[in-house]
């Protein structure tokens, strides 16, 4: 019976903190570049973008989500990528989240880029979770949310836990090149715990990456922080060929579950309003 489960892997792009052209270094086998190697696999990621006001006025890097666009998915990561969402929701959303979609909803009107989807499909948060109402609300404007899973990447989830989630949020897949997760018996191979107890539950896996950081010889990162290339060309050999998994996108997921409050604030009403009316624009 084929496995009705799957691996979702994803990409952190900082188009302020990172360089257009390390994403289409040949550092891969035979020369190739990170796209060329998610067409072999047949992968569809989902690359997470902040700062689409840098985009906007940058065609390297407009260059370079286009190429996204023609295979994979593009989700929203904020504006200045901040380390916390913080306790107030309507501050986070026109700070982070509306002026980040509107700068990308401004370049996919301007002509030749009108093959970028209509809106962000995902959102990732950077490095936390948020409150309930916060979720929900982002819940209605998106199909999915990395980050909103009981699972915060530090260990293996319960079975039970597992079962009653249906998605696990792994963490970083390049964190396991340099540090022992919490509960893996082996950090070389402590990926394939959640690729495999993931395929016993017919569940989903989600890994986030980070890749220009493997890449030596950067400017602001000389000494790459977390892995070679191998070890996401062993991530992918390993669930196309070990496993029945499918990889899926963040938008194929099953939907997360929206929280249980109503306790939505009139301005973040208002802001879904704004973001339905800026759609309607393009």
């Amino acid at each position: 019976m084929t496995n009705s489960g799957g691996v979702t892997l994803t990409f952190d792009m900082h188009p302020k903190w990172e360089q257009a052209s390390w994403w289409l270094q040949p550092n891969f086998y035979a020369g190739k570049n990170i796209f060329d190697i998610l067409d072999d696999f047949g992968v569809r990621a989902t690359f997470f973008v902040s700062q689409f006001d840098k985009v906007k006025s940058d065609p390297q890097w407009q260059t370079i989500i286009d190429r996204v666009a023609r295979s994979h998915e593009i989700g929203g990561h904020t504006l200045t990528h901040p380390a916390a969402p913080g306790s107030n929701p309507i501050k986070y959303f026109y700070s982070e989240i509306y002026p980040n979609y509107s700068d990308y909803l401004a370049i996919r009107s301007q002509p030749g880029h009108q093959h970028w989807p209509a809106y962000w499909t995902s959102f990732a948060y950077p490095n936390t979770k948020a409150d309930a109402v916060t979720n929900e609300f982002l819940l209605k404007i998106f199909t999915r949310l990395r980050g909103a899973n009981p699972s915060d990447g530090s260990g293996p989830m319960p079975t039970a836990e597992m079962e009653r989630a249906g998605v696990i949020t792994a963490g970083w897949l390049d964190r396991f090149a340099f540090t022992p997760p919490m509960g893996s018996p082996a950090w070389q191979d402590g990926w394939k715990e959640w690729v495999n107890d993931t395929a016993k539950i017919n569940g989903y896996v989600v890994f986030a990456s980070h890749l220009p950081s493997w890449y030596a010889g950067n400017p602001s990162d000389p000494i790459p922080k977390y892995t070679d290339p191998s070890v996401l060309l062993d991530f992918l050999s390993h669930v196309k060929f070990q496993t029945d998994l499918q990889f899926v996108s963040m938008s194929q997921l099953p939907r997360t579950a929206q929280a249980d409050t109503d306790d939505m604030p009139s301005e973040l009403e208002d802001g879904l309003k704004q973001l339905e009316k800026l759609r309607s624009l393009i």
